[in-house]
């Protein structure tokens, strides 16, 4: 069986809520019922269009809508994806392939009798009351983690994982914080690779970004960046001192 590595997601240092990529995902509660266009957005173009149907009945409490499937292969022509969740659920985006960076704006389909003009509600560049930003951090390091609107930050460090007789495992458990006018409910986590970290937005409009401040690549690396000199400080610069010329 072959495997496929998402060199992607490993390449990563810099997410944003604003421009979706690898390691995080959007859940958006989706109340109201009815027949939803989804636009993903790249680069101020649209690139792909899904449509998202929300019922009263029982049935699926979250749909899972993978940005890099919606968008698929650049210039495929294909007909929308179609998503359905009951009332009360979430919709949940996220990029499993290709370099991801996407927007994703919803709007709703106008019902008989009104306006035939689409309602825009959610828009992923402004995260909302409600809504929820999780990451899965892979790699190991200091990560920062910032809020745009109200500044407020926090530090999660992701620990190295020594090899052992027992194979890693993540916790299932996720890590919740919360995001209010004051700031984050937490300031510094730390956290196993791959484990989750959940933030509900308790605030009317919220952006994420979060950035590998340093990078852990292990005791070996560690140690050589220890043992070998720097050469900003190690490097001699011989100087002469011109003499004015003889008049």
């Amino acid at each position: 069986m072959t495997r496929l590595i998402n060199t992607h997601a490993l390449e990563t240092r810099k997410i944003d809520s604003a421009a979706l990529g690898h390691m995080a995902m959007i859940a958006h509660p989706m109340a109201e019922p009815g027949m939803y266009v989804g636009q993903v957005h790249k680069d101020r173009a649209v690139v792909a269009e899904f449509t998202l149907e929300v019922v009263t009945d029982e049935g699926a409490t979250q749909a899972d809508i993978d940005l890099g499937r919606v968008v698929g292969m650049p210039g495929a022509a294909k007909a929308p994806l179609r998503y359905r969740v009951s009332a009360g659920g979430y919709a949940l985006f996220f990029v499993s392939q290709g370099p991801g960076g996407y927007r994703v704006v919803l709007s709703k389909r106008p019902e008989r009798g009104e306006e035939d003009q689409l309602k825009p509600g959610f828009d992923s560049s402004a995260l909302g009351k409600g809504d929820l930003f999780v990451l899965s951090l892979i790699r190991p390091g200091t990560w920062k983690l910032e809020e745009r609107s109200t500044r407020a930050q926090a530090t999660i460090a992701v620990s190295y994982i020594l090899p052992g007789k027992e194979a890693y495992r993540p916790k299932e458990e996720a890590t919740t914080l919360s995001l209010s006018d004051q700031g984050l409910s937490i300031e510094k986590l730390e956290i196993g690779p791959g484990e989750g970290v959940v933030i509900g937005v308790e605030t009317s409009k919220a952006q994420f970004s979060v950035l590998l401040e340093d990078a852990d690549d292990g005791p070996e690396t560690r140690a050589r960046q220890t043992s070998e000199p720097d050469d900003r400080t190690s490097r001699r610069v011989r100087w002469n001192n011109p003499r004015a010329g003889r008049p």
